[in-house]
């Protein structure tokens, strides 16, 4: 995303800029009516001349979708491309690349096509490999970290602590302050960055290339105070400019999502992504195995809906995927009871960086917890 100045040696947050700019979206190309994304897969794979469906035509801004056959969002008119395992291969730099069907708001399979069980089995399988620890919600309660972030050999120190202030009325703030080994500093404050004069109390701190310049970028994942479910955490991604350092734009808190239950199925949306993730027979094995099994038998039959049924971040997995730093961002998700702690599973999005700093959702998908 654009870099959005914050509170370090002089720098402050320009919330007016923030909210005007527009970020660059995933590259995607529509063919047939359907939007494709990229998924930065390259396939080695050959495709018959006879296969090519056509090629790119024409061209939106990277801030756009595109909006009719043989258009992308990311130029390179003249790309062949063709219908490849369920989606589309486009020919860049003499490499296919895989890009996979969009899912629409709305979409919806019936019940009866859709293995849940086996499908959740793998999600899971994979939430817990990516996130192996337990969840930092509940259980990192850490005011102070040494290490070496930006990877210059030198001793660096991050720390908490609670400063007094007459700012917006408050009689202190709380700041995550890192120190680095070659004198600079970054410094997260609340009353910056959140309008909030204090925050839980504790943080996380993490570091790697997530632009491809070779340099560390310093991710900061700041307890925002929230209770219950596991957690709510503040992600706020640092970049070196020049002698100091300056705040990604990020989904700070995640995603808002919706949840519905309706005909026997659960149904998740956020933006352009809506799947549904769990029929009767799945929902009533997780009720009997949970302790909200008198909340579950009071809506038995009844639609449900909420609007924000997911928390803010509650953990991060920086991962390697094709060749580049991705970070996880998962989100504690409440059920159809209504209950807060009655855990329904995790919204799980992936996130990337351009070399310019911009931010792309590269997935997000569901996972439901037994």
């Amino acid at each position: 995303m654009a870099l959005a100045a914050v509170l370090i040696v002089g720098f402050a947050v320009n919330r007016a800029d923030e909210t005007s700019e527009k970020w660059d979206r995933r590259p995607m190309i529509m063919v047939d009516g359907q939007i494709y994304m990229d998924t930065g897969k390259q396939m080695a794979i050959e495709i018959d001349d006879s296969a090519i469906l056509g090629t790119i035509t024409s061209s939106v801004d990277g801030t756009e979708k595109p909006a009719k056959n043989g258009e992308s969002n990311f130029g390179c008119e003249g790309a062949q491309y063709a219908l490849y395992d369920g989606g589309l291969v486009v020919m860049l730099q003499n490499e296919w690349v895989f890009f996979e069907g969009e899912m629409k708001r709305g979409d919806k399979s019936p019940v009866s096509e859709i293995d849940f069980a086996g499908i959740q089995a793998k999600r899971l399988t994979q939430h817990l490999l990516d996130f192996a620890e337990i969840p930092r919600g509940e259980d990192l309660r850490a005011q102070e970290y040494s290490g070496d972030w930006d990877g210059d050999g030198k001793a660096d120190r991050a720390y908490f602590s609670e400063e007094p202030t007459q700012a917006a009325g408050y009689n202190y703030r709380n700041r995550v302050v890192a120190e680095l080994g070659n004198g600079e500093r970054i410094i997260a404050d609340s009353d910056e960055l959140e309008q909030m004069s204090s925050w839980g109390g504790s943080f996380l701190i993490e570091s790697a290339d997530l632009t491809g310049d070779g340099q560390n970028e310093i991710l900061l994942l700041i307890d925002l105070g929230g209770q219950g479910g596991r957690g709510s955490f503040g992600l706020y991604p640092y970049v070196r400019m020049g002698s100091g350092w300056m705040l990604m734009d990020a989904p700070h808190h995640g995603f808002p999502l919706a949840l519905d239950y309706k005909d026997g199925r659960a149904t998740v949306t956020s933006g352009d992504y809506s799947e549904t993730v769990a029929c009767d027979a799945l929902l009533t094995a997780h009720y009997a195995a949970s302790d909200n099994k008198y909340e579950r038998e009071q809506v038995k039959g009844k639609d449900y809906h909420e609007e924000y049924a997911a928390d803010s971040i509650c953990d991060i997995a920086l991962k390697q995927e094709s060749g580049r730093t991705v970070v996880k961002v998962s989100q504690y998700v409440a059920g159809i009871t209504g209950v807060h702690v009655d855990g329904l599973g995790y919204l799980v999005t992936t996130l990337s960086w351009s070399a310019n700093g911009r931010y792309s959702v590269d997935d997000m998908y569901f996972v439901f917890m037994p």
